[in-house]
């Protein structure tokens, strides 16, 4: 058993600094453009959010699922002067928020709407995305 316990303090670390992942870009159509090997590196994002890429643009999306706020979250490192057009639907197509801003933080509340499936469409430039967010 002391060995075991050794082992695992020993090994566990050298474990942790070799994990690599594979990260993949898709343009609008759904074709894989970009793939890259990341070696030694931690992606770590928390249970409730989303986490995703729009041309060079990453995005955070949390907390999904939501009981009130949605907020999609732009990386520091992008551009945020870029102009984005943010829409929020429901399964049905109806509208329920429609607006168009350059600003790195926006929030979505959900609060007054029935529990159930939305979803936000992103636009940048000539490229789109769309996220389900789940309204307990």
């Amino acid at each position: 058993m002391k060995r075991l316990l050794i082992s695992i303090m020993v090994l566990g670390p050298l474990y942790l600094s070799a994990q690599q992942y594979i990260s993949f870009t898709y343009d609008a159509a759904g074709n894989r453009v970009r793939r890259e090997l990341v070696v030694g590196a931690f992606r770590k994002e928390a249970a409730d959010t989303l986490a995703d890429r729009l041309g060079e643009t990453r995005f955070h999306i949390h907390p999904n699922p939501t009981s009130a706020t949605v907020q999609v979250e732009i990386d520091r490192g992008d551009q945020p002067q870029t102009e984005r057009e943010y829409t929020l639907m429901n399964l049905a197509g109806t509208v329920l928020a429609r607006r168009t801003s350059s600003v790195p933080i926006q929030d979505f509340d959900l609060s007054t709407q029935p529990p159930g499936l939305y979803l936000l469409r992103i636009r940048q430039k000539d490229e789109e995305v769309v996220w389900r967010i789940v309204r307990e």
